[in-house]
């Protein structure tokens, strides 16, 4: 069946839209609701991939380079804060 084929090809990732969408491709003409039928009955249930997540609490890959030049060291507490421009 060309229902099967597709979703073979696919990797298991595509559902019923865009099965149907590689069918109409190959000039089979079906509609949405038929396929989505077909494909429950054939028990074809799309594998998603999950999106990638980048994750911004992980260390950088090394020493991050102070392009800015910026001194932060004070002789006491409380003599230069950050947004001090003396």
């Amino acid at each position: 069946m060309l229902i099967e084929k597709v979703f073979a090809m696919s990797d298991s990732t595509y559902g019923h839209r865009r099965v149907q969408a590689q069918l109409e491709r190959w000039g089979v003409t079906a509609g949405l609701g038929p396929v989505r039928r077909l494909m429950r009955e054939l028990g074809l249930v799309p594998c998603q991939p999950r999106p990638k997540r980048f994750n911004l609490t992980q260390a950088a890959a090394g020493p991050v380079p102070d392009l800015a030049g910026r001194d932060f060291t004070a002789d006491a507490p409380g003599e230069r804060l950050v947004g001090d421009i003396s």
